[in-house]
């Protein structure tokens, strides 16, 4: 499926949906991931391929299109957000598209033009707009009327296959021109491979009167599947599906609170009689003891956060430095441009730390938190920019290519004495009231982190043919222990295997100081096996994969991986091989 249109639609009602895509001839069926959307397949009919919208190469091999209708219900107990859905034909299951759901208030744009201020759309606030961007260089302007004091958010939430671009106007002409708009928000976000493009903005009005916003393609794409949502609202972003959460450590929006680190130690076997992590034994109060020759267990907990503090200011020298000790979260804030918040602890040599940092308010790319770790001297130890280096280039000499900022970082203190952590904005440019930060200091959890699965949404498996699951699992803060998968709900006749890859060489770039910013990673496949007499079905097997870690031979609990949808589809003829095989 290429695209959906409309892309959202209101509780209780129904929706008249057109899908485009490649290969869609004898769908017969939508599954939706959620209960109470329930659709009917209408026609399915061939149609000319979109002409591609951008300066990108055709496909070699031309592939027919289709344009499929279907009737949806959507029960008003579905719950407001994004969900996702599939179309099923003798082909097998398609890629996930989604549709969102909203409270009410729901509208079309007009099928005429209507690019300016005299032609503008006219709109009653709050309101969300199911439009599309049909041609190139498109602008659809819609008009009305808003109070003075008045809160307003404008939103795209759904955008297919264009960067899409928000403008405000007041129209109030000018001596030239009666009919041209005053442009009111001038920021306009950069997407780039980096920096996600996420159209939202907030304005307070300060005149009553007519206003207009404006929706384009930040490239002047458009073409038939360049459909979006616009919602304007007087209140804040639109919420979001429940749905099951993603295991999520290495980001800088996790939730580090009081139960983080009960969270992290859910994902390894914890022992029966669990003893203290070095690092928690401390002779005095802020002290961090380790022996040596202490082992550290993959079942060692660390402690939760005993205290939550708050930072002091002034605290941008070494001798206004807010104590604080292992266990402790801090919250903090760069007040402005340049400012700096400087922690102190006491540790002993040998102690193993992990600090972690989450931002609230900002995020990156506006907020990126540099975090620098400070010996007694004041020499510096470890900060969390992270240099990913290419030892091959044209004269042998590594090259830094790219940089990160990591919300995670881990050090072994080589002595005992005073340290100090320094947190602030990576450019010294930035601060304000919403560049807020939690930084948690804690002993190290050793656990399983983050699995990905490839392919990850959906198999289509031929009777007599095999297909590959490849697992890349995180072993988190020296984790040694194994990761046991299981695959549940497989259609009668299929059956999984373990296998093997081969491990693959190259001119791989390599990154510095690994030990302290990345985890070791544990390569895992399975291959599924349909057998030659297995029945083809007609509906999709939801396959569910699990993992439990295992630690001195005792398995821990069920950790949810991944749901894959399953299907067993007939043999493809010559000219669909090419279509079916990339499912």
């Amino acid at each position: 499926m290429i695209s959906v249109f409309p892309p959202g639609g209101q509780k209780g009602s129904g929706v008249e949906l057109e899908i485009r895509g490649e290969a869609l001839d004898g769908a017969y069926s939508l599954v939706f991931g959620s209960s109470g959307l329930e659709a009917r397949v209408g026609e399915v009919e061939m149609i000319e391929g979109p002409e591609p919208a951008g300066p990108y190469p055709k496909k070699e091999k031309s592939l027919r299109f289709f344009r499929v209708t279907a009737r949806l219900t959507v029960d008003s107990s579905v719950p407001a957000g994004t969900h996702s859905f599939r179309l099923v034909s003798h082909r097998g299951v398609s890629n996930a598209l989604d549709f969102r759901v909203d409270e009410g208030g729901v509208i079309s744009e007009i099928e005429t033009p209507h690019p300016s201020a005299r032609q503008a759309q006219e709109i009653d606030v709050p309101v969300i707009v199911n439009g599309r961007i049909d041609e190139h260089g498109e602008l659809d302007a819609y008009g009305f009327d808003a109070v003075a004091g008045q809160e307003l958010t404008f939103e795209i939430t759904q955008a297919a296959h264009f960067e899409p671009r928000l403008a405000l106007y007041r129209p109030t002409g000018s001596w030239l021109d009666p009919d041209r708009p005053t442009r009111l928000l001038f920021r306009e976000q950069v997407s780039t491979d980096l920096i996600p493009l996420r159209p939202i903005y907030s304005y307070r009005v300060a005149e009553s009167g007519r206003y207009l916003v404006e929706v384009g393609s930040l490239l002047g794409k458009g073409g038939p599947d360049c459909g979006y949502q616009l919602r304007v609202l007087t209140t804040g972003p639109a919420p979001q599906a429940s749905s099951e959460p993603t295991w999520t450590e290495r980001d800088f929006t996790r939730k580090i609170d009081g139960e983080w680190t009960g969270r992290l130690r859910s994902r390894t076997v914890q022992q029966a009689n669990p003893g203290s992590h070095p690092a928690e034994t401390a002779s005095g109060a802020g002290s961090l003891a380790a022996s040596p020759d202490s082992p550290r267990s993959a079942a060692t907990p660390a402690p939760e956060g005993r205290s939550r503090l708050r930072e002091q200011e002034p605290n941008e020298v070494r001798g206004q430095a807010v104590p604080f000790t292992v266990g402790d979260i801090v919250e903090g804030n760069i007040n402005a441009p340049g400012d700096r918040d400087i922690y102190a602890f006491e540790g002993e040599a040998g102690a193993e730390l992990v600090f972690e940092l989450e931002t609230f308010g900002m995020e990156p790319p506006h907020f990126n938190p540099r975090m620098e770790l400070f010996g007694e001297n004041g020499e510096s130890l470890l900060a969390n920019v992270h240099k990913h280096v290419t030892v091959y280039n044209g004269g042998g000499i590594p090259s830094t290519f790219l940089k990160t900022v990591e919300p995670k970082m881990a050090y072994t203190l080589e002595r005992s004495g005073r340290y100090f952590l320094e947190v602030s904005d990576i450019t010294a440019r930035y601060g304000g009231p919403d560049f807020g930060y939690r930084l948690l200091f804690r002993a190290p959890i050793p656990h399983v982190g983050a699995i990905a699965v490839d392919p990850s949404d959906r198999i289509n498996l031929v009777p007599g043919r095999a297909r590959k699951l490849s697992i890349v699992t995180h072993q988190e803060e020296g984790f040694a222990g194994e990761v046991l998968f299981d695959v549940s709900n497989l259609p009668p006749g299929v059956r999984v295997f373990p296998g093997a890859d081969v491990e693959k060489k190259g001119n791989a770039p390599v990154s510095q100081q690994e030990e302290n910013f990345l985890p070791a990673v544990q390569t895992t496949t399975l291959v599924l096996l349909a057998d030659p007499d297995a029945a083809v079905t007609r509906m999709p097997s939801l396959v569910r994969l699990n993992a439990r870690p295992v630690v001195g031979g005792r398995v821990g609990a069920d950790l949810p991986v991944a749901e894959i949808l399953l299907m067993v589809v007939a043999p493809a003829g010559p000219d669909q091989a090419a279509e079916q095989g990339g499912s």
